[in-house]
């Protein structure tokens, strides 16, 4: 179990508490940068936003960093910020660059790699 001393950043009942929501998405992910260590796979995230059906997150991932195959109960719209990460689906295998997205229908399986460093938003509504 993690020590509250240890956490890098606000619990997420303190991030997600009140009614409306700004977020700055080039300083949350210079902070993601700034982190002391990366989650395996070589990528930081932090959940900006979790609310009923949404999701909203933002990931730094190094170059070759990415997410194994995995599926979601919901729409996945996958939005690259900076870099170039490459998404396989089972009947494509979509290169996205700054400013490219792509919406995936809910349960469809996906892998995400990173061609080079590259930031990215995530957001999954819950079908």
């Amino acid at each position: 179990m993690q020590n509250e001393d240890d956490r890098l950043r606000p619990t997420p009942a303190e991030r997600f508490e009140g009614t409306e929501h700004v977020y700055d998405l080039a300083g949350a992910i210079e902070q993601l940068r700034r982190e002391p260590r990366t989650a395996h796979g070589g990528h930081r995230q932090v959940t900006l936003f979790k609310h009923a059906t949404s999701t909203l997150s933002v990931f730094y991932f190094d170059p070759a960093g990415g997410l194994p195959e995995h599926k979601a109960n919901g729409f996945v719209t996958i939005h690259v910020l900076s870099g170039r990460m490459s998404v396989k689906t089972p009947e494509h295998d979509h290169d996205l660059t700054a400013g490219k997205l792509v919406v995936l229908a809910p349960n469809v399986r996906h892998s995400l790699s990173a061609v080079e460093a590259c930031e990215m938003l995530l957001i999954v509504t819950r079908a």
